[in-house]
């Protein structure tokens, strides 16, 4: 009776010990070294000195941030030709301290009109979500961002209200080869970026 109770032991360890090596986080973000590569969310603001020339690159928490020149791609159809080219028709950044119950009182903008704001979020993988938390002062549909795998617009969305609205423009189940949104508005602002 002894060695059947020793070999019950034995199985019952190795049970817990098989179980345990097979045991992972839930998510199963890991490399093949054991480390997780979860993308971790980011929130990227701005502040009140946040200006930026064409084709200049800021780097926010990993992701850059430049303001170009309209492409015809970017355009689409029934925008002005003359428009192609041009960048940076006035950029400039504001705060929402005045604006009693505004979404983002108290927080700074980029304000825009001219060029395409990109947001080359390439270097990551894993991220599955864009929401760009906006104002738009042109009319509906003025505001549009593009989500982009190289050179291929994958996705649109394009703003639905207009001043003093604000509204999130997103952009959801994103495939890991998306690379870039590009947003080009006759005027408007981006309060927040957020990659999820």
């Amino acid at each position: 009776m002894r060695g059947y109770t020793l070999n019950t032991k034995r199985l019952m360890a190795l049970f817990l010990l098989v179980q345990c090596f097979s045991c992972s986080d839930e998510g199963g973000n890991e490399d093949e070294n054991g480390q997780d590569t979860a993308f971790e969310p980011i929130e990227i603001t701005f502040t009140e000195n946040f200006l930026i020339e064409c084709n200049e690159i800021r780097t926010i928490e990993g992701v850059n941030l430049s303001l170009q020149a309209y492409t015809q791609q970017d355009l689409g159809e029934g925008f002005a030709e003359e428009l192609i080219g041009t960048c940076n028709l006035g950029a400039s950044s504001f705060f929402t301290e005045n604006r009693e119950g505004h979404p983002f009182e108290g927080q700074v903008a980029f304000f825009f009109f001219g060029g395409v704001f990109e947001i080359d979020f390439a270097t990551f993988e894993g991220v599955s979500r864009i929401t760009l938390d906006i104002e738009d002062n042109c009319g509906s549909g003025c505001s549009v961002a593009k989500l982009y795998n190289g050179d291929t617009i994958t996705a649109e969305a394009a703003n639905t209200v207009s001043n003093p609205n604000q509204e999130a423009l997103v952009f959801d189940n994103i495939s890991n080869e998306a690379t870039r949104v590009r947003m080009f508005t006759g005027e408007g602002a981006i309060y927040r970026i957020r990659l999820e």
